[in-house]
């Protein structure tokens, strides 16, 4: 081997180490965004299931932390949790709904039950997440009942096909 194949091989496996560590830490900075977004998901459904007026019934449901990977639900769910209440699994499904100001988290909450031998589910909206004052009703930020009642029905027809479940 002459000095200018190992000129050309240090040079290759320079620019490949820098490929390397180029993918490596685009790779990981994803990563990490996936485990602060889930964590940002966490904290608002905490802060909705305290504050909103709309989920009073569900005060003391505790969210699962899921793997990252699921946070990125198909279609337009934007994340979807697993949550414990009372005993019972329910899922907190969080969707984006646009309003008079701009697009909002819209957080809905699923209970899965048998009714008659065949499953049913009943899609609950529980309020707005993010920096919003709790206090006001969805139809100041332009969230008006028809929004939500047509949200609630795409998200039981999405969460039933998802499941695989026939109405």
């Amino acid at each position: 081997m002459n000095n200018e194949t190992k000129e050309k091989l240090k040079k290759s496996g320079i620019l490949s180490g820098i490929f390397l560590a180029a993918v490596l830490i685009l790779w990981g900075t994803s990563h990490l965004g996936y485990i602060l977004k889930e964590e940002i998901y966490i904290k608002s459904a905490e802060t909705v299931f305290a504050n909103s007026p709309l989920c009073t019934e569900i005060k003391n449901a505790k969210l699962l932390k899921t793997s990252s990977k699921k946070i990125t639900a198909p279609n337009f769910f934007n994340a979807i949790f697993n949550a414990e209440h009372n005993g019972s699994s329910i899922s907190v499904i969080f969707v984006n709904m646009t309003g008079k100001y701009g697009t909002y988290q819209g957080m809905f909450v699923c209970k899965e039950y048998k009714a008659k031998d065949k499953q049913e589910n009943s899609v609950k909206f529980c309020g707005l997440a993010g920096n919003i004052d709790l206090n006001k009703q969805p139809d100041y930020y332009g969230i008006t009942p028809l929004i939500i009642n047509s949200m609630r029905q795409k998200i039981e027809k999405q969460w039933i096909t998802q499941r695989g479940f026939t109405k």
